[in-house]
């Protein structure tokens, strides 16, 4: 799976639902239903797959410009947004950007572990729409 070209997986802990092809081949005996502690495992697996292919997708964008839309949650004087494929980003919070599309030149990680951005250029779009903080 790490050497698939992903940059995240959504990773979920399978559980049987009722009336699913799985509780009822669990219930006639043809497989077993997968213990909780194997469940858990693979779940951290997975996560770990995950975390190594993001910082990996986000290192080879590294220096890009990329068109960001800057969401207005703050944390730690930063602000956060996400750029058209996805990688998060921050800088120091301006709340004038809030709801602003701008082209940016993506930096280094940041504490927050999302890319540093180390280049502003001119703002691209003002949305006008509200962009609600991210909790």
């Amino acid at each position: 799976m790490e050497s698939l070209p992903l940059a995240y997986l959504h990773v979920f802990t399978y559980s049987e639902r009722p009336d699913t092809a799985a509780v009822r081949h669990i219930e006639e005996g043809e497989v077993r239903a997968v213990p909780a502690a194997e469940r858990s495992r693979r779940n951290r697996v997975l996560h770990f797959v995950s975390e190594k292919q993001r910082r990996r997708f986000y290192a080879a964008n590294r220096h890009s410009v990329r068109p960001v839309l800057w969401e207005g949650s703050v944390k730690n004087g930063r602000m956060f947004g996400f750029t058209d494929n996805y990688i998060r980003v921050a800088r120091p919070h301006d709340p004038d950007r809030v709801g602003v599309i701008e082209e940016v030149t993506l930096g280094d990680f940041g504490a927050d572990d999302a890319l540093d951005v180390s280049d502003l250029l001119l703002p691209v779009i003002r949305t006008g729409l509200p962009v609600p903080a991210v909790r």
